[in-house]
């Protein structure tokens, strides 16, 4: 494939991407407002953020329930463009036609041109992707910042330069203000620069692993330091005993569930505690359920888990 026609097929296939996205947004009757508890969640942040410089979904009352990129992300579109949910839906619908190109040479890097090609094509047309443009969720730009970091430590590994590595960690450490769930990725990362890199000597990978974590870490550290001013102790998100107990419990059908609706059914309620000890008192009764009914969570909610995955609610 000559150079000039790769370029050619990646524009075409861009827009053809940009054009399936766009379609979807317009044809999608709840283009113009919010509707799903998330979306909603996102945009008072959003606006509390922008108007306010408040990072909380009440006034005066700060929260670390949502890492801070997206409704940062959000709030610099809502201060230039004013409370537009369509400029929102655009551009990430042209965020999601750059991960086709970011895929694409991803594939090229680990394969060959045919398989990118193929790659590319599939997440041009992928229906979850081009769905997911449509809601004020993180789920695109989590996404785009993700395969651009694989991209990166790629490219860190092959190239061997400085620039590379810092930008790899420093896209990671975006990643994870965007969604938590990648600082679970950094042991398999660390496991991956110790083991996989490619012509490096031992001492070599070191090196890198440490600019690439020190990157990483150092994009990181505004949040960590606003967090331990407002909870005075080490804090990234209020959010992990929520997530992890409304999908751990007997109400559970592999999905997530609000927890108020379990409070509701118990008769009592957390919401006087304070964020961060709310999310850990949450956390320990996941784990309490876990530990009590062992059976349950290892057989009829691992299926029910792998049904809803699948579409299938029972």
């Amino acid at each position: 494939m000559r150079l000039t026609s790769e370029k050619s097929i990646l524009l075409l296939i861009f827009f053809f991407a940009l054009l399936l996205r766009v379609t979807s947004i317009l044809n999608w009757e709840g283009k113009n407002s919010v509707g799903i508890s998330d979306e909603e969640y996102y945009d008072t942040l959003a606006l509390n953020l922008s108007n306010y410089y408040q990072f909380s979904y009440y006034k005066g009352k700060p929260t670390a329930g949502i890492t801070p990129l997206y409704p940062i992300f959000l709030s610099i579109l809502y201060s230039i463009f004013g409370h537009n949910y369509l400029v929102v839906r655009f551009t990430q619908a042209i965020l999601g036609s750059l991960i086709c190109i970011i895929t694409y040479f991803i594939a090229k890097l680990l394969f060959n041109k045919k398989i990118a090609l193929a790659s590319l094509i599939i997440i041009a047309i992928c229906p979850t992707l081009i769905e997911y443009s449509r809601y004020l969720m993180a789920e695109t730009l989590f996404v785009f910042l993700f395969t651009l970091s694989i991209f990166y430590l790629l490219k860190a590994d092959r190239e061997k330069l400085l620039k590379n590595k810092m930008i790899a960690g420093i896209l990671m450490g975006l990643t994870s203000l965007t969604k938590p769930v990648v600082v679970l990725f950094l042991p398999l990362l660390i496991l991956w620069l110790l083991i996989f890199l490619k012509n490096s000597y031992f001492k070599e990978k070191l090196k890198t692993q440490l600019i690439i974590t020190s990157f990483f870490f150092l994009t990181l550290t505004p949040w960590i330091i606003r967090n331990f001013v407002i909870y005075h102790k080490f804090v990234f998100t209020t959010n992990i005993g929520y997530t992890f107990y409304g999908a751990k419990n007997i109400l559970s059908k592999g999905g997530f569930i609000d927890i108020r609706k379990l409070e509701n059914l118990q008769g009592n309620s957390s919401q006087e505690l304070a964020e961060s000890e709310r999310d850990k008192l949450y956390f320990k009764k996941g784990l309490d359920f876990i530990k009590e009914q062992p059976l349950y969570m290892l057989v009829k909610l691992s299926v029910r888990k792998i049904l809803y995955l699948s579409l299938i609610h029972i």
